[in-house]
């Protein structure tokens, strides 16, 4: 094989493991944004396998965020237990098979579970 070849099949060989690797790379958000209505606090404990992200009072109009990357496998999931008001819950937020680099959750009172069609916004 020739030089330049050679050199042709390095820069593919790097841009497909780049391709491969970009949303291992990409950062994700997460939102999670109260709108249950004034004096009422959202509580939340979220984490996946290998981060706990602690317990969080989000009050009305107030949102709780963070970023993170996925891992190589894309198996990343984050979950939360939320409880407002008497309603309790365990949901799966984030999966990086099923979602993009974001997702903005609403959490409204007529809402007694979190179903996929009240994600305001995953791209």
């Amino acid at each position: 094989m020739g030089s330049t070849a050679l050199k042709v099949s390095i820069i593919l060989a790097l841009a497909s493991q780049i391709g491969f690797l970009s949303p291992v790379l990409a950062k994700y958000n997460v939102v999670i944004v109260n709108i249950l209505g004034e004096n009422e606090t959202l509580n939340l404990h979220c984490q996946s396998k290998d981060d706990d992200l602690g317990v969080h009072y989000v009050p009305y109009a107030d949102f709780f965020e963070w970023r993170f990357n996925v891992n190589i496998w894309r198996t990343t999931l984050f979950y939360c237990d939320m409880d407002w008001g008497n309603l309790r819950g365990h949901f799966d937020i984030f999966a990086a098979k099923r979602d993009m680099n974001s997702c903005q959750l609403l959490i409204g009172k007529d809402d007694s579970s979190v179903p996929e069609s009240n994600r305001s916004s995953c791209t």
